[in-house]
């Protein structure tokens, strides 16, 4: 991280150390209280040259409680340039405390006493030639400021560090090429129906917002920038023009800025036309997440329609589309998703792909790819923090104006072959109007920076430096939208392209569904996903009544003939269009029914199809019978249909055999009645036979 180059101020205590006497006036502190705070906002001319007048201007202020007697300001310079960018680091975070040699004829004129909260301007003008740098370079410069209680004694109470590059002869002056990325990016909450889910955009484009700042920025030096826009954006902003809704609570309500929209987008193509343009995937997707939750297609569909989304708005052929994951940072698997939808680079960061060289290689690497290679650009860190650090005063921007100016200054320097460097602020980003403004006007004006579009870089031969690949850190993944997330964002997908499968012309339905839900995937919903999860309900609302008039009305009982037979189903299609659907039954058991395969058909807008089922049942109860519909490729949807089958024929069988037992029954009865009728007579003829034995014998 970039430390803010710090006011220093030496302490009364160790003043006393140094054996310097403290003015009667000033209240002794901390070792690090500050009497007097010097703040430095004008310095002319950023590149100086032999002959001319440097101009120092800024401000003493006294933040102690007691007066500050005698204060003048006078300016020290490094007796050598700065080595490299490390001595740059080490001069902005105060741990470099070399003063420098004291410039003669530097001294302002003396204030007799700085009141305690009191601030009074400075200024400092000397020849250039006074300064005598001995070589060309990046210097240090400090201005301080010292106190005379009268008795010739001053100390020192205050003092600023700033750097001012010096190269005499331009034409020797060392150059580096500068990418510096625009992007023009806002969190499209827009739900299916094209309701603008707040005011943020509409704010962001209005006189005063993020947007108009950025863009107004810019647009007088629109050839130094490579413009990066999310057709997202673009497209609302362009829907908006002739009207827009905005959902309040839970109500819609008419939005209030069309105009403010059509003028944004007026002066976007008109800044644009001639400068160096890129497009951002659609909605700036969060890439990691979405190949993890097994989305891989939305990360390359965002970035194959980017630049003919963003072409058709503005009005201008854009070509190429800038891949830009969230951080910069990402996972084997999403790098190469990111390679193979081959971008015409993608953003990295510094702290993933680094190099292990003494020097700032050029920002553009070749990544090695499965379809091939793409071309990683890798913003230097410390110049992309310098280009949104937030300002609070003049002061604070010039001083980091020029330590960006000396940075590119002293890259430059470090090698003789030629590089280009890039800087990027994040998709989201904002900063302070005048500090942009007049960075730009740098750009273009000092003799060590040379404007150039990133189309440019990236066509030229990559950089041969080897950049070593950081694995993907868990601190990363904490950041990504959440599974759960991602999940319902896959199952909106799902019911959407059963929507288009089902619905005969759907595109109309389906292509704002997907757009929506591309929306919602957005790495701008990592801080909040309020909004994405409302966008993605929106679209399961959507599917889900897009075919509730697709249904099955059969009901109840079926009995079949015999083992074998029809069973009828009637499906509604209560749609204005036609829609092609399947169907599934599912016997429970199964192995006690057997249907013919159903082939997809197609019922016409409000009409009601019979289809007859093949069907083979086993056993004599009735099969409890689920019908569902499905999409021509066989995935589910609606309320299944509860159906029973069963079959005559085993009915008639029973039948039979009842009757065939009867009549075995009568039989046998038959053949006992004729058995005991018989075994009666038999006994009847020996009774008698007995009684005749009786008589002859008496």
């Amino acid at each position: 991280m970039r430390v803010r180059a710090p006011l220093l101020a030496l302490a009364a205590t160790a003043l006393l150390a140094a054996g310097a006497v403290v003015p009667s006036g000033i209240a002794l502190g901390a070792t690090n209280s500050r009497p007097v705070d010097v703040s430095v906002d004008t310095l002319l001319p950023r590149a100086p040259l032999p002959g001319s007048m440097l101009v120092i201007g800024g401000a003493v202020a006294n933040t102690s409680g007691s007066a500050v007697p005698g204060v003048t300001v006078r300016l020290r310079v490094g007796e050598q340039p700065l080595a490299d960018r490390s001595a740059l680091a080490q001069v902005a975070d105060g741990t470099i405390t070399s003063t420098g040699t004291i410039i003669d004829g530097s001294r302002s004129a003396a204030i007799p006493a700085l009141a305690p909260g009191q601030s009074i301007p400075f200024t400092i003008t000397v020849p250039v030639d006074s300064l005598r740098f001995p070589s060309p370079g990046v210097y240090q410069i400090l201005v301080e400021a010292q106190s005379d209680p009268g008795d010739g004694n001053r100390l020192r109470v205050g003092l600023i560090r700033t750097f001012l590059p010096w190269f005499p002869d331009p034409a020797t002056t060392p150059i580096t090429g500068l990418v510096t990325l625009w992007p023009l990016t806002e969190t499209t909450a827009v739900d299916a129906d094209g309701v603008l889910l707040s005011e943020q955009i509409p704010r962001a484009v209005a006189p005063g917002g993020r947007l108009r700042f950025l863009l107004d920025a810019a647009a007088a030096h629109s050839y130094k920038v490579t413009w990066v826009i999310d057709p997202a954006l673009v497209q609302t902003l362009d829907s908006m023009a002739d009207g827009y809704r905005v959902r309040r609570g839970t109500t819609v309500v008419a939005g209030v800025r069309p105009d403010d929209a059509t003028n944004w987008l007026d002066d976007l193509r008109r800044v644009t036309q001639r400068a160096d343009v890129m497009a951002l995937p659609y909605a700036v997707p969060d890439d990691v997440a979405l190949v993890r939750g097994g989305l891989p297609g939305d990360v390359v569909r965002s970035i194959t329609t980017a630049a003919s989304d963003t072409s058709a708005v503005i009005g201008r052929t854009v070509s190429s589309t800038l891949a830009w994951p969230p951080t910069g940072w990402v996972d084997s698997a999403t790098l190469s998703t990111l390679t193979n939808a081959a971008p015409r680079g993608i953003v990295l960061s510094e702290r993933q792909v680094s190099a292990n060289v003494d020097f700032t290689p050029s920002g553009a690497v070749a990544i090695p790819g499965t379809a091939g290679s793409a071309t990683a650009v890798i913003p230097d860190d410390v110049l992309s923090e310098l280009l949104v650090a937030p300002h609070r005063t003049a002061g604070e921007s010039l001083l980091d104006r020029q330590r960006l100016l000396a940075e590119l200054a002293v890259i430059g320097e470090q090698i003789t072959d030629s590089r280009t460097v890039v800087m990027a602020p994040p998709p989201r980003w904002t900063s302070t109007s005048a500090y942009l403004t007049e960075l730009l006007a740098d750009i273009g004006s000092v003799p060590w920076i040379r404007p150039v579009g990133l189309a440019t870089l990236l066509g030229g031969q990559p950089s041969s430096v080897q950049r070593t690949i950081a694995p993907y850190t868990r601190q990363q993944r904490s950041g990504e939208l959440s599974a759960a997330y991602i999940s319902r964002i896959r199952e909106a997908h799902r019911s959407t392209t059963l929507v288009g499968d089902v619905i005969a012309g759907s595109a109309a339905t389906t292509v704002p569904l997907l757009g929506a839900l591309a929306r919602a995937s957005s790495a701008a919903f990592r801080v909040d996903t309020i909004a994405g999860s409302q966008i993605i309900a929106g679209v399961r609302a959507r599917t889900s009544k897009a075919l509730t008039g697709v249904r099955i009305i059969s009901r109840g009982s079926v009995t079949l003939p015999g083992d074998t037979g029809i069973i009828p189903i009637s499906i509604s299609n209560g749609l204005d269009t036609a829609v092609t659907v399947g169907l599934v039954l599912t016997a429970v058991p199964s192995v006690r029914l057997s249907t013919a395969p159903i082939a997809p058909f197609t019922i016409p807008a409000g009409a009601t199809t019979l289809i007859e089922v093949s069907a083979r049942v086993s056993g004599s109860d009735p099969v409890p019978l689920e019908v569902r519909l499905t999409s021509p490729t066989g995935d589910p949807f609606g309320i299944p249909a509860q159906l029973s089958v069963g079959s005559s024929a085993y009915s008639r069988a029973a039948a039979w055999v009842v009757g065939a037992a009867f009549a075995a029954l009568v039989v046998l009865l038959a053949i006992n009645a004729v058995r005991r009728i018989r075994s009666s007579r038999a006994n009847a003829r020996q009774v008698m036979r007995g009684d005749a034995d009786s008589t002859i014998t008496s």
